[in-house]
């Protein structure tokens, strides 16, 4: 089932603080999200080794949407096919254009770990320090069975200087699991 965080404004004036809607799937999702023609923006997330065809896809389904492509595996340990800083960075730079005006779909092969994990860092970037607990409850209330990507949401934390916040809330959250 797919679901969406309806967009959201912070009480702060700071335009990084606002919150897109957020949609995370799965590959067998993509007709219907791409049908819908309601995403503004895509974060793509594909294995090592399907770097051309996914690409060829992710255009023909999403002609109108901003697109960003990444390519590596689901690891939790640093692993030569698996997510690097230099990844996660470039989804965060991506993320950076995002307003509580726009539409973020966010997939990988079956729209659990991680597209969860980059759903929740880009999310994290919008809002406060603080509300990493709320933003992952967010993201659970839309997509019950999301189990957030732990390698990724540490290089998120990093590159967004929350020091251990998002990994304590994912901590919490994979504890009441």
């Amino acid at each position: 089932m797919i679901s969406t965080i309806p967009a959201m404004t912070h009480k702060s004036t700071d335009p990084a603080t606002r919150l897109p809607a957020i949609t995370i799937c799965g590959v067998s999702e993509l007709d219907d999200e791409a049908r819908s023609g309601r995403h503004t923006h895509v974060v793509s997330i594909w294995g090592k080794d399907e770097g051309a065809s996914a690409s060829r896809l992710m255009a023909k389904l999403f002609p109108h949407a901003s697109l960003h492509l990444a390519f590596f595996d689901d690891v939790s340990m640093e692993a030569p096919w698996g997510p690097s800083e230099q990844d996660i960075r470039m989804i965060l730079a991506f993320g950076e254009r995002l307003g509580p005006e726009d539409r973020l779909l966010v997939h990988c092969l079956a729209g659990v770990s991680r597209s969860s994990a980059c759903a929740f860092s880009l999310a994290c970037q919008c809002t406060d320090p603080g509300d990493e607990a709320r933003v992952l409850a967010l993201l659970r209330a839309n997509r019950p069975f999301i189990m957030p990507n732990t390698l990724i949401v540490r290089y998120a934390a990093a590159l967004l200087g929350r020091g251990r916040r998002l990994f304590e809330s994912l901590s919490m959250y994979r504890s009441s699991v």
